[in-house]
């Protein structure tokens, strides 16, 4: 544990950014990937990079975070070809979902909102963070546009 690596920060509602700017301020690496001006990839968390016997105590304790993500009393690292992959995914500032996401015409599900556990067939993708499916509802086919994230491979 005396080596740096990547751990997840849990943040306080809505103060990602906060905690971003008050780990910083200890030196150390900081990584929050959004995927647009307001919302993060992953709401709540972001990433820093840190040795836990130098930094642990003061980001735990740092304004705007609430915990660091841990198996009992050990922070769990998170790999660095996750932190990479992600990165390489950023385009002007942003992390872009991927075209290659689903496949044309493969089977979906959504996971939650609205239409939650409706199965349907993707379509193409709408923005950054939505894609567009069609659902077929008895016997009127539907085209939504629904967050990316939100929707699964039907089974």
């Amino acid at each position: 544990m005396n080596s740096f690596n990547w751990y997840a920060v849990n943040t306080k509602p809505r103060q990602e950014e906060y905690a971003e700017r008050m780990i910083m301020q200890l030196g150390v690496d900081v990584f929050y990937p959004k995927i647009n001006e307001k919302k993060g990839l992953f709401p709540g968390y972001l990433f820093a990079r840190y040795n836990p016997m130098e930094h642990y105590k003061k980001i735990r304790y740092s304004r705007g975070v609430r915990d660091i993500v841990s198996y009992g009393y050990n922070p769990v690292s998170v790999e660095d070809d996750i932190i990479e992959t992600i990165k390489a995914r950023i385009r002007n500032g942003f992390v872009q979902i991927s075209n290659d996401l689903f496949k044309k015409g493969e089977r979906v599900i959504i996971r939650e909102g609205l239409f939650k556990d409706f199965e349907g067939i993707f379509e193409d993708v709408k923005d950054s963070e939505r894609i567009i499916i069609l659902l077929n509802l008895i016997s009127y086919q539907a085209r939504i546009v629904v967050e990316a994230a939100k929707v699964g491979r039907a089974s």
